[in-house]
């Protein structure tokens, strides 16, 4: 999987792992916009990152809730990080 760098317009390589305990010093409430620890004690709740491959920063990340009896899965939040939203946040139409 790749993401392609606005400035560049070179392509990156990603990865998309889960949240490890050490990543939650990353996850801030001031760079993501959330308090991403409310998820740990959230049992059907999994945390995913997005990172650049050998990068240790993370560029964004998921909260995805898993209901198998039902046969879906939820996205119950979604953010990247505040380096990364665009000066022009809305698309004109």
């Amino acid at each position: 999987m790749a993401l392609i760098e606005i400035k560049t317009r070179k392509k990156k390589k990603i990865r998309i792992a889960l949240v490890e305990e050490e990543d939650y010093k990353q996850l801030t409430k001031k760079r993501f916009y959330f308090s991403w620890k409310l998820f740990k004690t959230q049992a059907d709740i999994k945390v995913y990152k997005l990172q650049l491959i050998n990068d240790d920063d993370i560029l964004g990340v998921m909260a995805l809730g898993n209901f198998v009896d039902e046969s879906r899965i939820e996205i119950n939040l979604l953010a990247c990080s505040v380096e990364n939203v665009g000066v022009k946040r809305c698309m004109k139409v």
